[in-house]
């Protein structure tokens, strides 16, 4: 079979994480899909099921899959329980970055996108990935829009992008993630504008703020300031990593050329960032799309956003769950930088040695 075009490769369990994941995963497929057979593009959307809970249905029957097409062929990788008790114990239920790196290895796409089952992409954006325009050797990244957990599922895709683009909360963007409140007026290229615009300021300013702190602390405080503030300040590359597990784009040699994601067994917060560091000191050209071609995130309890973090973090410590801090990500990137990738890389990533039961729900035709 000739080799597809584009790989999507996307990581669940049938667990309820934030809450109506069902509901949320099932407008990411059908959609999805649907733009993919609609623009034409080679494709196939890699899910890896890690770790599915008992009593539960799998992905392969909890979801309604789409009919054989012409163009998208959909493959659901299982990841057993036996698997996760074994290597990781049962601290964490669900690592996001493994099991994504298990649909990479095996992706058969020339490009290979990494993203999340409570994403739609903008028209604009899916119009482009079907110019085949892509370069190898690059990072592809967009913004994200943040928007009400109130997509109608029945709606056509057209109406779920339209209510999309009147129902933003937050803008991410490579400066930082902006709430812009419930305003219908406001167009999405508008948002990401003046997200980028207050960003711009932001960082103009944070000289004189170092300056104005640094009299203040003692030495040790001061340090510990700088490494809590140097992600907002860019005391490491500057690359857009907001917001990046949900959409970043490579060709499938270059993602075999980094390991995929660094293999961390914990929670995933700034793992994919690290990536992208990776593939800065790989000479990998770094390339963001227009504001206007943008993903939407479903809104949903239990993942990080500014208004939850402090208490994500604290559940996450109660429960023995090691997540990386900003002083730590960013003495990981310094290191990266220097060329010291130890503990980041292996050659063993996406659990290699390890036949996973597949099934297809949809196969396209051949082209």
């Amino acid at each position: 079979m000739k080799r597809p075009y584009l790989s999507i490769v996307v990581a669940s369990r049938n667990d309820d994480h934030g809450g109506d994941l069902l509901n949320r995963m099932q407008i990411f497929v059908t959609a999805l899909v649907y733009q993919l057979e609609k623009k034409q593009i080679s494709s196939e959307l890699i899910v890896v099921e890690w770790n599915p809970p008992a009593g539960r249905a799998p992905l392969a029957d909890a979801l309604t899959w789409p009919d054989g097409g012409e163009w998208c062929t959909v493959r659901l990788i299982t990841v057993p329980h036996s698997l996760q008790e074994k290597r990781y114990g049962d601290r964490l239920e669900f690592y996001q970055m493994i099991a994504k790196n298990v649909g990479i290895l095996r992706a058969r796409g020339e490009f290979v996108l990494a993203t999340n089952i409570d994403i739609l992409f903008s028209s604009l954006l899916m119009e482009e990935l079907s110019r085949k325009t892509l370069n190898k050797d690059t990072v592809y990244r967009c913004d994200r829009l943040d928007v009400e957990n109130s997509i109608p599922l029945a709606a056509s895709v057209e109406e779920q992008l339209s209510q999309c683009q009147k129902k933003v909360i937050r803008v991410n963007n490579r400066y930082g993630t902006w709430r812009v409140g419930f305003s219908s007026g406001v167009k999405k290229t508008e948002i990401s504008r003046i997200g980028n615009k207050c960003g711009e300021i932001f960082h103009r300013a944070k000289a004189s703020l170092l300056d104005a702190i640094k009299p203040r602390l003692r030495p040790m405080e001061y340090k510990g300031a700088l490494d809590e503030i140097a992600w907002y300040f860019r005391a490491i590359p500057s690359l857009h990593t907001n917001a990046c597990g949900d959409f970043t784009l490579m060709d499938r040699e270059s993602w075999k050329e980094l390991c995929g994601y660094p293999e961390l067994a914990m929670y995933s917060f700034h793992i994919d960032s690290l990536l992208l560091h990776l593939a800065m000191r790989a000479g990998k050209k770094m390339v963001e799309f227009p504001p206007e071609m943008v993903i939407y995130h479903i809104e949903h309890g239990g993942g990080w956003t500014p208004e939850s973090e402090t208490e994500l973090f604290e559940r996450q410590r109660r429960k023995g769950i090691y997540t990386l801090k900003h002083g730590t990500y960013v003495k990981l990137a310094q290191r990266i930088s220097r060329g010291n990738f130890s503990g980041l890389v292996s050659e063993n990533w996406g659990l290699p040695n390890y036949s996973f039961q597949e099934t297809h729900k949809s196969l396209a035709k051949p082209v």
